[in-house]
C-alpha cells in the first residue's frame, strides 16, 4: 500500500522519535548506573555513541529526503497550482496580444477611411474638370442652338457647385460618369435610374460583383438631375 505524501512524513517523524526516545533512555542507563562494571560500562558506551552517531546520521538523512521531495517532487495539488498560474499568465498574455491587434486594426480602419475621403475629394475635383475641358454638352448644345457659343469654362462653372456636392465620388467613378452624361444629354427620355444604370453596366460589361467600384443608383439619380438641370438652364 503506498502511503500518501503526508502519512510519509508522519511515519518518518515518528521514526526519529522513537530514535531519540531509545538514545535517550540508553543515556541515562549508562551515566547514572554506577555499579554497572567498567567494562559493561564501556560496552554501553560504545554501544550509546553508535546509536547517537546511527540517530543522527537518519535524522540528516531523512531531513534531507523530505527536503527533496517538497522542493523538487511537489504532490499533485501544487502541480495543479502551477498550471493554473500558467493558464492565466497565457490567457493575460492573449488579450494583450488581441487588444493590441484591435488598436491596429482600429488605426489601418481610420487610415483607409481617411485614404477613402481623398480619394473622393479628388474624383469630385477630376470630374469636374474633365467635365469642363469635353465636348460632351458643347457638342449637344450647339446642335440646338448654334447661334449661343458655349465655352468649357462656363460649363465647368455652371455644375461646379452641385457637382462637388455629390458624395461618395471615387475616381473610378469619372469615366462612368462620363457616359451617363452622354445618355443623360442625349436622351432626355431617361428617367429611371435603373435603366442608366443597366446600359452602363452592359455597355462596359460590368458583372455584380463589379458592384464595389460602380456608383451607386443615388448617385446617377442625382447626376440625371444636375445633367437636365445643366441642359434645361442653357
Amino acid at each position: 500500500m503506498i502511503l500518501s505524501d503526508s502519512k510519509l512524513d508522519q511515519a518518518i517523524t515518528l521514526i526519529i522519535l522513537i530514535f531519540v526516545a531509545i538514545f535517550s533512555l540508553i543515556s541515562l542507563f549508562t551515566f547514572y548506573n554506577e555499579i554497572l562494571l567498567q567494562v559493561r560500562l564501556l560496552t554501553f558506551q560504545l554501544i550509546a555513541a553508535s546509536f547517537a552517531i546511527i540517530g543522527s546520521t537518519s535524522l540528516v538523512i531523512f531531513t534531507i529526503i523530505i527536503h527533496v521531495r517538497r522542493n523538487f517532487f511537489p504532490p499533485d495539488s501544487v502541480h495543479n497550482s502551477i498550471s493554473r498560474n500558467k493558464a492565466l499568465l497565457l490567457l493575460d498574455a492573449q488579450k494583450r496580444i488581441r487588444a493590441s491587434a484591435e488598436a491596429v486594426s482600429n488605426k489601418q480602419i481610420i487610415q483607409e477611411k481617411e485614404r477613402k475621403n481623398q480619394y473622393e475629394e479628388f474624383g469630385a475635383l477630376s470630374l469636374t474638370q474633365s467635365i469642363g475641358h469635353t465636348n460632351i454638352f458643347k457638342d449637344y448644345i450647339q446642335q440646338k442652338k448654334p447661334s449661343q457659343k458655349i465655352s468649357s469654362i462656363n460649363s465647368t462653372q455652371i455644375i461646379q457647385n452641385d457637382l462637388i456636392k455629390l458624395q461618395g465620388i471615387r475616381i473610378e467613378h469619372v469615366t462612368l460618369l462620363k457616359e451617363m452624361s452622354i445618355y443623360t444629354v442625349y436622351d432626355l427620355s431617361i428617367q429611371d435610374p435603373d435603366d442608366l444604370f443597366h446600359k452602363i453596366m452592359n455597355r462596359n460589361r460590368l458583372h455584380e460583383k463589379d458592384k464595389d467600384w460602380i456608383p451607386s443608383k443615388e448617385m446617377i439619380r442625382r447626376w440625371i438631375r444636375i445633367s437636365k438641370q445643366f441642359v434645361e438652364n442653357i
